[in-house]
């Protein structure tokens, strides 16, 4: 996945993630809520950042207003399907 983050018409940085492995979308999922119960989207959107990063604009990862919104991008790859269980 490509995700680009526009900071003004003339810039723009790029970066390319691979998708998320179980165990990484499992800790990023931990991660959304550690904070009293208060959903965290940053703290999880950076943890796959740096987890599945392939290549990009080293200032996503540097600057912390473009980080931030990559990684609240970043965390829209947590995706819960609806489920049900039925007791027999």
């Amino acid at each position: 996945m490509i995700i680009t983050v526009k900071v003004s018409e003339k810039e723009s940085y790029k970066c390319e993630l691979r998708e998320p492995e179980f165990e990484e979308l499992a800790h990023a999922l931990a991660l959304m809520s550690m904070e009293g119960g208060r959903v965290n989207l940053g703290r999880a959107g950076r943890f796959i950042i740096e987890s599945c990063w392939v290549s990009g604009d080293k200032k996503i990862k540097t600057d912390a207003k473009i980080l931030l919104s990559a990684s609240l991008e970043a965390a829209e790859l947590i995706e819960i399907f609806e489920t049900e269980i039925k007791k027999k």
